[in-house]
């Protein structure tokens, strides 16, 4: 289903390179997807820290 939006005529997907691994972190590490896109987007842009209120869905992460 994600496929088929990327590739909507006119659909404009912003953090598009994110946003799927966001999906898999969200399955994988069974996070919010809150988390999974904040998690997703320290790595893509190489952030050494993240506060969060939710330490145990950001623990997951170091794993």
């Amino acid at each position: 289903m994600v496929r088929n939006l990327y590739g909507t005529p006119r659909v404009e997907i912003l953090n598009g390179e994110i946003l799927p691994k966001a999906l898999i972190a969200y399955v994988e590490l069974n996070v919010d997807f809150t988390d999974a896109v904040i998690g997703a987007s320290a790595i893509f842009h190489v952030v050494g820290f993240i506060a969060s209120f939710d330490r145990k869905h950001m623990n997951r992460w170091a794993d």
